[in-house]
């Protein structure tokens, strides 16, 4: 009798977890990174990728525009 209550309290126990687990995974904000979890985040690095992405971006347009003008110049 004792092992079938702590089978059950067993199982009811993982049920919980499981439930609040994905209670917690689909309630996530739609950020990149999935919002900070935990207390010592220094930043998100999708964050990061994206402003570097950004940066090598209008440092290839300002490279193409010098390159269209020494053409013009030639």
């Amino acid at each position: 009798m004792i092992q079938e209550i702590l089978t059950g309290l067993t199982i009811a126990g993982a049920i919980i977890f499981l439930l609040w687990k994905i209670r917690k995974t689909g309630s996530a904000s739609k950020s990149p990174c999935g919002g900070c979890t935990a207390s010592g985040c220094a930043g998100c690095p999708a964050l990061d990728l994206k402003a570097e992405a950004e940066r090598r971006m209008e440092l290839r347009n300002n490279l193409n525009a010098e390159h269209r003008f020494e053409k013009k110049m030639n």
